[in-house]
């Protein structure tokens, strides 16, 4: 026991160490009732006083009421109820505000001191700061309720995944899957459960029926599945029991977790099936298509070829009978069996044509090419047409139109031949010409050919269906217009295949203008010199007679474009006044009859200072023998080039012209007598009639003929002949005429023998069939029928 001075002594060190405590601290001394109504505090620390704002002196011996909220109060009260004898320790949480700060949060301690005899209670309290963990209680619960709200989120999300879908964590346990998941493994949805692993689950579907693939190898099966790189591949599909198709996809997070989806994607490999056969068809169908077109081509190609061999006798034959001596009844018997004959041509090969057009199986080819050469070319097969029906046929190609451009100069005259001839076919009188014309248009050069005729006109309810085949057929039976009426769809199809158009003005009783626009590029002639295309700086006196004609017009603007001052007479008796005046005459053949007056004496009374031309439609009308012939310097044959105009009359307009000797005719006036040395010549085809038109046509200008009937023949008639020349048909039985023109080729290689000009002759002029002539070895390629023109020319070559 203590004394009592001692006690106090005691009592004061215990408050001073109190005193130091960090916590704010207190005492409360209770008196017998045991309330805390009557409890007073007996001492608080420092501590306290900062907290509660309060110094020692203000709350020493007051109620604790002053800083104990109701509900510590009330907490207080009931541990003072249930004390014990012995010392016992409450704990509540409060918070506290305080001023300039936020609610502190703090844990109270109360110790019940126990109490001996009658002596007052006391209780010793203690504010332990519990801030940072109610703060951090109050973290973990709002990140509670944010996980609680994520998982929410998450599970309301892949229940709303129209595909199957299930987490797997890195030891293959199942964390998540959606409903989904579970309704496409029917057969394993007993074992989809969260929480149990992926192998359990597939030995649960293997068990019962879940994977009909594995059947028999389950244990291999299932080890690849287990295998979680396999897993992460590419997206697999599997089947399932009931014909359901399954896209799996799975990939691997950062935590290692293995996310999967799976997809039904029964309908899509049903529509890809569905795609796949369609597609199988199709190539099918596209197989059979091109078997038929294949089937249709040879077919065609056949057809030419049995179509083509009796018009090639026909025709041939009747050339031949052209050069034999027939009274005048024959010879018109002859020239309706030729006509006929050539209608009938025309028919087949435009139905052969509107067979490939309508398909667009057309080829081309992109060669440099004179487009004159080719008009020209075009022109003169037309100019007998225009002679026979008097009409009035010319040629406009102005100096400022290149002459050469890149294209297919074949297809371009198949076009202006189709024109040109409708143009003739429907105009009765007057005039046909063509007209070119070259222009750049917004940096792009645009070649037009304009065909101009003077006929019936087309009436405008015609001319949406003027291209429509058998409408425009249909047209022509009513107006009894001779042809098939395919010409024009043709032309229409081979001009927009080569990336251009048609255009058609018409006017009925006035005539119809059909302008063909090409984009072809235009090339430069190489080798052409500039004084080639002088012209003379001293203006000359150029007379014309003959009518005011289309082609006359045509004429005239070629003179003034090489400076001529032009001076147009209907007839001699005009021009015999004043014929002294003029450098040179050019005369309508045609119109003018230079063999009687006044003609005749326009022609005598030169002194030799002038040069005189004669124009004429046909050869027919020209002819060395007749008396006239000697006066003229050069005959031209209409439609007239300019560059023959200007070949035949620049020596007189440049340096004077010499009647005195006999002069050079130009490249272009009439052709003497072929004196060539045309030797053996070999025809090679399986057909009589075609050997013999082809050797009747020969046999007019003189040749030996030798013929085989296929190439094995050949090869042994040209060992044994060695023949300059050899017309070799394509199609014939033992040995075609391809195999046997390769073996001629290598015969002269192997013997080193000079090469002999072989040609092919075809009814398939096509370009596939033209090439593969020229790669067996051959010179050149006639289209049968044949012409005597053709063979002629073909033997008239140099040898290769």
């Amino acid at each position: 026991m203590f004394r009592e001075g001692a006690i106090v002594s005691v009592k004061d060190l215990l408050f001073s160490v109190l005193q130091t405590q960090q916590d704010p601290a207190f005492i409360l001394r209770l008196e017998n009732e045991l309330t805390l109504s009557s409890a007073k505090v007996v001492w608080g620390n420092a501590a306290l006083s900062r907290i509660f704002h309060h110094s020692h002196e203000t709350w020493q011996h007051r109620s604790p009421l002053l800083f104990l909220d109701e509900a510590t109060t009330d907490f207080l009260q009931k541990g003072l109820k249930e004390q014990q004898a012995s010392p016992i320790r409450l704990r509540n949480a409060l918070n506290i505000p305080v001023a300039g700060q936020d609610t502190l949060c703090f844990d109270l301690e109360v110790t019940f001191l126990a109490q001996e005899n009658d002596e007052d209670t006391h209780v010793f309290g203690r504010f332990v700061d519990a801030t940072e963990r109610k703060q951090l209680q109050t973290r973990m619960k709002t990140a509670q309720a944010e996980a609680e709200t994520v998982k929410a989120r998450f599970e309301h999300a892949i229940s709303s995944i129209p595909e199957g879908f299930a987490m797997y964590d890195r030891d293959d346990v199942l964390v998540a899957f959606n409903a989904k998941y579970a309704e496409l493994y029917k057969h394993t949805e007993p074992a989809i459960k969260v929480g149990a692993t992926f192998e359990s689950i597939m030995r649960y579907g293997l068990e019962h029926g879940q994977y009909p693939e594995a059947k028999g190898q389950e244990e291999a099966w299932l080890a690849e599945r287990l295998d979680r790189e396999n897993r992460k591949r590419a997206p697999v599909e599997r089947r399932l029991p009931g014909g359901k198709f399954l896209r799996i996809q799975e990939v691997e997070n950062e935590r290692g977790d293995l996310i999967g989806l799976r997809s039904d994607v029964t309908q899509y490999y049903q529509q890809q099936q569905e795609l796949e056969q369609k597609a199988e068809d199709l190539a099918k169908a596209n197989e059979e298509a091109e078997a038929a077109s294949l089937s249709k081509d040879r077919f065609f190609a056949r057809m030419s070829h049995e179509l083509r061999t009796p018009m090639n006798g026909i025709l041939g034959l009747v050339e031949v009978l052209e050069h034999t001596a027939l009274n005048p009844q024959q010879r018109s018997y002859l020239k309706t069996i030729s006509g006929s004959a050539t209608s009938l041509l025309s028919i087949i090969n435009d139905i052969l044509d509107y067979s490939k057009a309508t398909e667009g199986k057309f080829t081309f080819a992109n060669e440099r090419f004179s487009l004159k050469d080719t008009i020209y070319e075009a022109a003169g097969l037309i100019q007998p047409l225009a002679h026979d029906k008097n009409l009035d046929f010319w040629i406009e190609y102005p100096l400022t139109v290149p002459t050469h451009f890149f294209g297919d100069s074949a297809r371009v005259r198949q076009v202006l031949l189709n024109h040109l001839g409708n143009a003739l076919k429907f105009t009765q009188n007057g005039h046909v010409g063509l007209r070119a014309a070259y222009q750049t248009v917004d940096g792009d050069a645009q070649l037009s050919l304009s065909i101009v005729d003077t006929g019936r006109g087309i009436p405008k309810e015609q001319m949406d269906t003027l291209f429509s085949a058998y409408e425009q057929a249909n047209q022509e039976t009513e107006t009894g217009v001779e042809g098939t009426g395919l010409g024009l769809a043709i032309s229409k199809a081979l001009v927009e295949q080569m990336g251009g158009a048609i255009h058609v003005v018409s006017t009925i009783g006035k005539g119809s203008c059909f302008t063909v626009s090409l984009a072809l590029p235009a090339c430069p002639v190489s080798g052409l010199k500039e004084k080639d295309r002088q012209v003379p700086a001293q203006k000359r006196n150029v007379a014309l007679v003959g009518p005011r004609t289309e082609s006359n017009m045509v004429l005239t603007k070629n003179l003034e474009a090489l400076n001529c001052r032009v001076v147009a007479f209907e007839d001699a008796d005009q021009l015999l006044k004043d014929c002294d005046q003029f450098h040179a005459v050019v005369w309508d053949g045609d119109h003018v009859d230079c063999s009687r007056p006044p003609a005749k004496k326009v022609l005598d009374r030169q002194t030799g200072q002038c040069t005189h031309a004669l124009m004429v439609s046909t050869p027919i009308r020209y002819s060395s023998a007749r008396p006239e012939a000697a006066d003229f310097a050069a005959t031209w044959l209409k439609p007239v080039r300019s560059e023959e105009i200007e070949q035949a009359l620049r020596p007189e307009l440049l340096s004077g012209f010499d009647r005195s000797g006999d002069n050079e005719k130009t490249a272009n006036s009439m052709p003497c007598k072929n004196s060539i040395g045309y030797g053996r010549v070999l025809v090679v085809d399986d057909n009589k009639t075609n050997r013999l038109v082809a050797g009747k046509l020969l046999e007019t200008v003189g040749v030996m003929v030798d013929f085989a009937g296929n190439g094995l023949e050949a090869l042994d008639l040209y060992k044994a002949l060695r023949p300059k020349t050899i017309f070799m048909d394509v199609a014939m039985p033992v040995m075609d005429g391809i195999h046997a023109t390769s073996h001629i080729r290598k015969l002269e290689l192997d013997l080193g023998l000079a090469p002999c000009k072989i040609f092919a002759l075809t009814a398939n002029t096509h370009k596939e069939q033209v090439d593969l002539c020229l790669k067996s070895g051959a010179n050149g390629v006639i289209g049968k029928p044949v012409k005597r023109n053709e063979l002629i020319e073909a033997i008239s070559l140099p040898s290769a």
